[in-house]
């Protein structure tokens, strides 16, 4: 019965807290004295690869499954973040 109760009532528990997703670490490397990582954090209908600079997020994007060009979600975070990863590594 909580559930139909509004926002504002005093009445409301509130909900749980939400779980952190930590991700996988696809790899991680060092350039100079910058650290830079990579992960994937599955999300259920979506994979997010995450650049971190330092410990900080620096880049994210989302990827869906393709099954029109074969490909999953994961196949391409992974092809991205490989791609970003020679980027970063070349300048």
């Amino acid at each position: 019965m909580t559930d139909d109760l509004p926002f504002y009532s005093p009445n409301l528990k509130p909900r749980p807290a939400r779980q952190s997703n930590h991700g996988e670490r696809l790899f991680a490397f060092n350039k100079g004295i910058d650290e830079f990582a990579c992960d994937l954090r599955d999300h259920g209908l979506c994979i997010e690869a995450q650049f971190l600079f330092n410990g900080q997020l620096y880049v994210a994007q989302t990827f869906w499954d393709l099954p029109e060009f074969g490909k999953t979600a994961r196949e391409l975070a992974i092809a991205w973040a490989e791609h970003q990863r020679a980027d970063m590594e070349s300048r």
